[in-house]
């Protein structure tokens, strides 16, 4: 006899077999579209080897941080980021100012890759698609999945995490700012 923790436990197991099986079958059937879909997509292969051909220089240090002790209590209410921000660029710090100097050249490389990416617009025959089994609507919907899962992502991000602070000479006292600088912001201060 089957007692009521061993029902609940076969019933569990069949369950979880059951959800497994039907995700496995729904992998299998997407991976087969996806497959079809970029052996026709003439977007697609355009866009590998447009992969291919394009090469960023990687950004030795993508992420720096810095602590910015000032000496006042009013040196700490003036001093701004940026000021931080761009003595560390002119001092060449860590590198900053190499690393920034390869991201503005990888963002100029990246903006036009992707004038040629939006540039893709070539329509799979119907023809082609009826041979396939796809039908207009699944085949874009698949085509600008994979093309979304191929295009690069940014090759220039970079964030400077500052905290700024201020500290009484017999330590009763402790003020800070904190910030988190993107590229663009070190753009900016770069290219002033």
């Amino acid at each position: 006899m089957v007692s009521e923790n061993q029902y609940l436990y076969i019933i569990a197991a069949a369950t979880i077999l059951a959800i497994s099986i039907g995700l496995l079958i729904k992998f299998i059937y997407q991976k087969a579209i996806s497959d079809k879909v970029s052996s026709i997509s003439e977007n697609f292969k355009t866009l590998k080897q447009l992969n291919q051909s394009t090469a960023f220089e990687e950004i030795p240090r993508k992420t720096y941080s810095a602590s910015w002790p000032t000496k006042s209590y009013k040196s700490f209410q003036k001093i701004q980021g940026s000021d931080v921000i761009t003595y560390h660029v002119e001092q060449n710090i860590e590198c900053l100012r190499d690393n920034i100097e390869i991201a503005v050249r990888n963002k100029s490389k990246y903006d036009a890759y992707l004038h040629e990416v939006n540039a893709l617009d070539k329509l799979t025959d119907d023809a082609l698609l009826s041979q396939k089994n796809l039908s207009r609507k699944k085949f874009n919907k698949y085509e600008q999945k994979l093309i979304h899962k191929t295009i690069y992502r940014k090759p220039y991000l970079m964030r400077f995490k500052l905290m700024i602070y201020y500290e009484s000479p017999k330590g009763r006292n402790f003020y800070k700012k904190n910030g988190t600088f993107t590229q663009d912001h070190l753009f900016m201060v770069y290219s002033a």
